[in-house]
């Protein structure tokens, strides 16, 4: 289970001049230097237990800010947060890989990090390669080296296929291409039935849409409208994308 009720969360921010010296003297002189922007305000959503909920926003309306504060990489200021069971953020293209790593090498980080067995590893292992559809020459070459689509699959891999409770996925399946985007939502909605809740995060409101159960529109930073995933996509669509 997630309950947020009335989360308000700030980002502090240097204010520190402008386009010249002169400007930005004036500034420092006559102005706070540190200012705080509220990003989400009254914030409150419940989602229950085998549920994919679909996150519709403008850029800058909080919807990553959203999901780190669910993940516990951002504090809150006030409201209540419950967040039950174990989290993968699946946030960004480059959520859990170096690049200086081969996809190899990364793996086995990824394992050790989380503390796997040697059996869990194994296993964990195949389900990630058997994904990744990556040849022999490219499981020893550097991460770095990749496209954006291919370390995009990669860490949706590496996040998707740990044991949680909860996923966060943030525009990880934005470069990649559709065929791995397809089977990338058959492990989302695998996860879905098993009882785990997926926030789902994208600009591509088609995928959004598909993928979702339930959509809440994040607007100026809280929740404004939330329901069936058809119904919202196309109210997004008339009201808030303009």
């Amino acid at each position: 289970m997630v309950h947020l009720k009335d989360i308000n969360l700030d980002y502090t921010l240097l204010n520190y001049g402008g386009k010249t010296l002169r400007d930005t003297l004036t500034t420092l002189s006559t102005k706070d230097l540190i200012i705080k922007k509220n990003v989400l305000k009254n914030l409150s959503l419940h989602v229950s237990s085998g549920t994919i909920y679909g996150l519709l926003g403008k850029n800058g309306s909080g919807k990553s800010t959203l999901l780190r504060t669910i993940a516990g990489v951002l504090p809150i200021r006030s409201g209540e947060k419950t967040i039950e069971g174990k989290v993968s953020p699946l946030i960004g293209v480059n959520s859990f890989t170096d690049g200086d790593l081969t996809t190899e090498e990364n793996i086995k980080f990824y394992c050790v990090l989380r503390g796997f067995s040697k059996e869990r590893s194994n296993e964990f292992r195949t389900q990630v390669l058997d994904f990744c559809h990556y040849t022999e020459s490219e499981l020893l070459k550097p991460v770095k080296t990749f496209s954006h689509g291919m370390i995009a699959r990669l860490n949706f891999a590496l996040g998707i296929f740990e044991d949680c409770n909860i996923y966060l996925i943030d525009e990880v399946l934005s470069v990649v291409d559709r065929s791995h985007v397809s089977r990338a939502v058959e492990e989302i909605k695998h996860r879905k039935n098993k009882g785990a809740i997926v926030f789902f995060v994208s600009h591509n409101l088609k995928l959004v849409e598909w993928v979702s159960d339930i959509i809440g529109i994040i607007d100026q930073g809280k929740v404004s409208n939330e329901g069936d995933s058809h119904k919202m996509a196309q109210l997004y669509k008339g009201s808030y994308s303009k």
